[in-house]
């Protein structure tokens, strides 16, 4: 069963990473974060967060929620997308991306890794990114 958490989002800096500053600002309501919605409106947005802590089940959903509007949207596993570009998509298709990308349509591409160790090499990664 998947729970809306509302989730907000920081942008921070090396330093206010390791801060205990922003919890403290969290917790007393002073920060305020982005949304998913926010989030959807740029070009380009990378999430970072302990493991387990749900990052890869609300991606899926938020790739969902936009292909069940009728936007092109997908969600790749960066483990395959390496070794098997047409096996990574977990939500959409290789067929459904290259028709958007002929059609010149907008859409949103999502990409995560259940778990870094699985890629084979240290390169994998790089290729991977290179690749998409």
């Amino acid at each position: 069963m998947y729970i809306e958490l509302n989730r907000q989002f920081l942008g921070l800096s090396e330093e206010q990473v390791s801060s205990e500053e922003i919890e403290a600002a969290f917790a007393l309501g002073v920060a305020k974060g982005k949304t998913w919605s926010d989030l959807l409106t740029e070009h380009r947005v990378v999430i970072l967060s302990s493991a387990g802590s749900g990052k890869t089940e609300e991606i899926r959903r938020q790739c969902e929620r936009l292909r069940t509007k009728g936007s092109p949207a997908f969600f790749l596993r960066l483990e395959h997308v390496a070794t098997d570009w047409e096996m990574a998509f977990d939500s959409g298709s290789h067929e459904e991306l290259t028709a958007a990308i002929l059609q010149g349509k907008e859409f949103w591409l999502f990409l995560d890794s259940v778990d870094e160790a699985r890629l084979a090499n240290a390169k994998d990664f790089e290729r991977a990114i290179r690749r998409v």
